[in-house]
């Protein structure tokens, strides 16, 4: 089947995503076609620093961001994206998140090419702001998979006509175990680790908590600014790296204990972070906090270890740690159940028989 992918594919989380599932597609025979839409169409991305170098001055904001050449650059996509619509006639067109990619723009493309449309949304809805995205993208879709519950989906106020659970899947050729060498055991390597954004709900968390043997590796900035304040009992904690793909599957592996916190904590969880796969495809173990979902993918008592407060991480940290056969005998039924169900490639599968009736 010939597949237009319609997602980022530069160096960030969505666009390591983007090639994951472009290369899942590949796998599971279909014909793909790449169309990143987050690059620049009338300026580049690091036409910015290009521009202000001459001048001796850096502006406090990307020249793309102008009003002007957002326009432009949104005109030029859906250009673009209709061009290559007609020249590779897609049966099927899927978007990943598709920020900007307004409705009408989707339906333009269905009408250029005649495939079944569909969104699958890695973010959760239950946060405004996204769920804003979720809500403005959504009406030129066939179909919307998100990875919030069915019932927080239906409650979203979405405008596609059909909505669905679909969590998200690991990439088997990234996350999977394999051997580290000395060198990237002490460089990866430590007791508790913590892979994410540093929102201010998580730095909160662990500045209260004071892990010890705790390596935090995440942006320096998020979109609340620079994380690490002066003085923070943290500042000895963070790498100053934030791993993607291979790197990230390093630390899992090289770590003996991986935390997973969601942002809302101590709120309703409505969805599983991709570490839930990935931690345990690359042979890691993972300590998560507790979550409904959690019991769709694993046995909770035997695979995957959660805790249901702060407290509660804190000494269950303290006793995997001091458990290395207990710890290890539940990364791999975890690694086992990860690497036979919860593929990107198993998830698209899921998703081809659900939208299979229409095409």
């Amino acid at each position: 089947m010939k597949v237009l992918l319609i997602a980022p594919s530069g160096a960030e989380v969505l666009g390591v995503i983007g090639r994951s599932v472009a290369a899942a597609l590949g796998r599971l025979g279909h014909e793909v076609r790449h169309f990143d839409y987050r690059r620049g169409f009338v300026m580049p991305s690091g036409a910015g620093s290009a521009l202000r170098s001459p001048f001796g001055i850096r502006l406090p904001f990307s020249p793309r961001s102008l009003p002007g050449v957002k326009w432009f650059e949104a005109v030029r996509r859906g250009q673009a994206l209709l061009s290559t619509c007609g020249e590779f006639g897609p049966e099927v067109i899927l978007v990943l998140k598709g920020e900007g990619l307004d409705g009408r723009l989707i339906r333009e493309a269905k009408a250029a090419s005649g495939a079944v449309t569909v969104n699958w949304f890695q973010d959760t809805v239950t946060l405004p702001v996204l769920r804003d995205i979720a809500v403005s993208v959504s009406g030129g879709y066939d179909f919307f998979f998100g990875i919030d519950d069915a019932e927080v989906l239906g409650q979203a106020g979405l405008r596609s006509g059909s909505a669905a659970f679909l969590p998200m899947g690991f990439d088997p050729e990234i996350y999977r175990k394999a051997g580290l060498s000395p060198d990237e055991l002490e460089k990866y390597g430590s007791d508790l680790a913590f892979v994410g954004t540093m929102v201010p709900s998580r730095v909160q968390a662990f500045e209260e908590l004071m892990l010890p043997g705790l390596r935090i590796w995440g942006p320096p900035v998020t979109v609340h600014g620079p994380w690490l304040r002066d003085g923070s009992p943290l500042v000895g904690c963070y790498t100053g790296v934030a791993p993607l793909g291979a790197e990230a599957a390093k630390v899992y592996r090289a770590s003996r204990v991986t935390i997973g916190m969601h942002c809302n904590i101590g709120g309703t969880v409505t969805n599983v972070t991709p570490r839930v796969f990935e931690v345990p495809a690359s042979g890691g173990f993972l300590l998560t906090d507790a979550n409904p979902q959690l019991g769709h993918f694993y046995d909770t008592e035997s695979e995957m270890a959660t805790y249901g407060s702060l407290d509660e991480l804190k000494d269950k940290a303290a006793y995997y740690l001091a458990n290395p056969g207990e710890r290890a005998a539940m990364a791999e039924k975890a690694h086992r159940r990860a690497t036979a169900e919860h593929t990107c490639d198993k998830r698209l599968e899921e998703m081809f028989r659900i939208i299979g009736a229409t095409i």
